[in-house]
């Protein structure tokens, strides 16, 4: 009676919420916690040779999104059957960076185009960039990462089952 699974042993109530907010907690600040060592050293040897630009800042959020994939991927692939609960993880972010770039404009009387370049255009000296515009693109490259791996997982069950 008190079981939080449906008739499919599919997860209900609780135990579907908790999935769905343990994907939240994956997508956004685990897989930018993951990336963030790494691209803090990719950015360090790219400043040391001297070839650092804004190429350099657009491989650090490359190998962000990279990590977020590779994370949703693998996921996805161990846990097909729970990797529906995170499909959506891209929509609470997503609604925080609306928030705060709509607060930044309406607020502090910033215009609009001065808070999109914080936002959007990669800078040393943007915070927003880094803390607000990476983590809400790596839940989205999370979702993605995902769904590739159930479709890939889906692949190999039938391709085995079919040979048999």
């Amino acid at each position: 009676m008190f079981e939080q699974v449906t008739r499919e042993h599919e997860p209900s109530g609780g135990a579907a919420l908790s999935l769905t907010l343990l994907h939240q907690v994956i997508a956004t600040p685990g897989t930018f916690l993951v990336a963030l060592p790494l691209a803090a050293f990719v950015e360090a040897v790219l400043r040391e040779t001297h070839s650092y630009s804004v190429f350099g800042e657009l491989v650090v959020v490359l190998i962000c999104l990279g990590v977020a994939v590779l994370v949703g991927w693998g996921i996805g692939y161990i846990f097909p059957h729970h990797a529906a609960y995170g499909y959506w993880s891209w929509v609470v972010p997503t609604a925080f960076f609306m928030l705060i770039f709509w607060t930044e404009v309406g607020f502090h009387n910033s215009s609009f185009t001065q808070q999109a370049r914080k936002a959007f255009y990669p800078d040393d000296n943007s915070i927003d960039f880094t803390l607000g515009t990476i983590p809400w693109l790596q839940s989205f490259s999370y979702s993605f990462g995902l769904r590739l791996g159930v479709r890939y997982k889906r692949r190999n069950i039938e391709s085995a089952t079919s040979a048999r």
